[in-house]
């Protein structure tokens, strides 16, 4: 529990994104049915949850207080460029799986009202693997206060 306190923040953008696709529904008169709203939660807190890993990860490395807020969001933003430019250039499309945007797919989770699994478990074991070698990055220095 200590290692990984992220989720309940996590959970804020998602549940803020899931009840503004909800507002938006129902002042366009839209029927979504539930599947589909909890389908783009669990997406949505799975991707959350793998940029809090490598973020955990980098925190842990990091030897000053915000040093890991720049490594972390650049490398979000190389995932989405790798991202995009697999979706623009059909010679790069190979590359597309590199990119954690690959897996985010919630319009999938909102068409179909279910989840791409395998999306899901990539996206969590990148989560996984993130904060277990941040716990035992952490677990190797010395902090000295």
């Amino acid at each position: 529990d200590r290692y990984f306190p992220a989720p309940p923040a996590e959970s804020l953008p998602t549940l803020g994104t899931v009840g503004g696709i909800w507002l938006g529904a129902l002042s366009q008169h839209l029927s979504v049915p539930r599947s589909a709203y909890l389908s783009a939660a669990i997406v949505g807190l799975a991707f959350a949850m793998a940029i809090s890993g490598y973020g955990f990860l980098f925190s842990a490395l990091a030897s000053e207080r915000g040093a890991a807020a720049f490594p972390a969001a650049g490398l979000t933003v190389l995932f989405y460029v790798v991202n995009f430019a697999a979706q623009t250039w059909d010679g790069l499309k190979g590359v597309a799986r590199l990119s954690l945007f690959n897996y985010y797919r919630p319009q999938d989770a909102l068409n179909l009202g279910r989840v791409d699994l395998s999306a899901i478990l990539v996206l969590l074991a990148v989560a996984l693997a993130g904060t277990l070698a941040a716990a035992l990055v952490f677990r190797m220095r010395d902090l000295s206060l």
